[in-house]
């Protein structure tokens, strides 16, 4: 989840710190190339299903090995709190 860090100058940082440690089921949903600063950057969603938490928001990003998926979504995946839907994009090189 990110964290806030205010410096002296009146900026601020953002830094990301780990909440859990869980399974998941990581689905492609699509994937495209866009070109952002003249470079091409590849963008993939993602549906990642886990086991229900209820701390768990669209404001967080989940780690899948060295690869960063920013969490777009979540919801209750069929209505009996087993199971959170994360809909994610990733952005990268």
């Amino acid at each position: 989840y990110p964290t806030r860090n205010e410096d002296d100058g009146g900026g601020a940082t953002t830094a990301w710190v780990p909440l859990a440690t869980v399974w998941a089921q990581i689905k492609a949903r699509t994937g495209r190339e866009i070109f952002q600063a003249d470079s091409p950057t590849a963008r993939g969603a993602f549906r990642v299903v886990i086991r229900y938490r209820s701390d768990v928001d669209p404001t967080m990003r989940l780690l899948w090995g060295d690869r960063v998926l920013e969490v777009r979504a979540v919801g209750d995946e069929d209505g009996t709190k087993r199971w959170l839907s994360c809909e994610c994009e990733e952005y990268g090189p």
